[in-house]
């Protein structure tokens, strides 16, 4: 007779192998390619359209604090930052993933155009510290240092106390911080999340 007490360990066993099993990916049809296509590439026009909302804007706002300001550093902390935006705006503008031709139809030109633009985006996506938050870096640093500087020296007439802008300018010192940290979590998910499609394709 078979002994009854070694029947979990043979359960326990096939079942590791089971699980060690290597699943094959699931490969996308070309149908299913080409409407993933479509939205990628609908995507990527918003996030030009965005990136250049938020240019504009750091554009009037930098012609605002030039116009009412009459302080040099702050008005170079507004420049630079301005300028680095721009950068930002010109950068991704240059490497756009676009290409309608392509999705025209469910056709091998768009299973190709979508899987060279996943790997264009994650190329972009790991060096997005690189051309998006860099460049804006010295002029978010200038405006700190030049809020120190008239935190440091308050005026006589000031409406609010010397604990009160300190305590201001430390909150956006962390939200500028928890900010960077959220912008490199994203790009991590966001990366994973483009490898999982790639790898969909047979990439």
């Amino acid at each position: 007779m078979t002994d009854e007490s070694k029947i979990p360990e043979v359960q326990e066993t096939l079942q590791a192998l089971w699980q060690d099993q290597p699943t094959e990916p699931v490969v996308m049809s070309l149908e299913q390619v080409h409407s993933r296509a479509l939205k990628f590439q609908s995507q990527e026009q918003w996030v030009l359209v965005i990136m250049l909302i938020e240019a504009v804007l750091m554009v009037l706002m930098t012609a605002f604090v030039i116009v009412s300001f009459d302080d040099r550093l702050l008005r170079a902390a507004y420049l630079l930052t301005m300028l680095g935006a721009l950068f930002a705006l010109y950068y991704r503008q240059a490497h756009k993933i676009s290409d309608r031709k392509a999705v025209l139809t469910a056709s091998q030109a768009c299973f190709d155009y979508y899987r060279h633009s996943l790997i264009k985006r994650i190329e972009l996506t790991q060096t997005a510290w690189a051309w998006v938050l860099l460049p804006i870096l010295p002029g978010v640093c200038l405006l700190f240092y030049r809020m120190n500087q008239v935190i440091a020296t308050p005026h006589p007439q000031a409406q609010i106390t010397l604990g009160s802008a300190k305590l201001i300018l430390y909150v956006c010192e962390a939200i500028c911080v928890l900010t960077i940290i959220q912008r490199a979590f994203a790009w991590s998910l966001r990366i994973a999340k483009l490898r999982k499609e790639l790898n969909s394709l047979g990439g």
